[in-house]
């Protein structure tokens, strides 16, 4: 992969795959007429942001030249933590 390309995926990748996935989501409740949660939309959007850089870790594991460059992928990686975290609470407060 070229240093361009892992750099634009590192810089924009989250925020669009995020967004994609947060406007799928109420594409998809609009059609079957849903009401969109705006914490479903959250979480969506911020587990769907971590998607590139999933792959980028993955493709990591066979190109080593990767790994360091992720540095600035570390707030991605919190939002993932954050989604999992809202859905642990929707969970519990769904079960409890």
């Amino acid at each position: 992969m070229s240093p361009g390309i892992l750099d634009v995926a590192i810089k924009f990748g989250p925020t669009i795959c995020g967004l994609i996935s947060f406007f799928a989501l109420a594409g998809i409740n609009h059609r079957k007429n849903r009401k969109n949660n705006l914490g479903d939309l959250l979480v969506v959007g911020l587990a769907g942001s971590s998607v590139p850089t999933g792959v980028l870790l993955i493709y990591g594991a066979f190109n080593s030249d990767v790994i360091p460059r992720l540095s600035d992928a570390g707030i991605y990686i919190a939002f993932a933590g954050a989604a999992l975290l809202i859905i642990f609470g929707q969970t519990f407060r769904e079960k409890a």
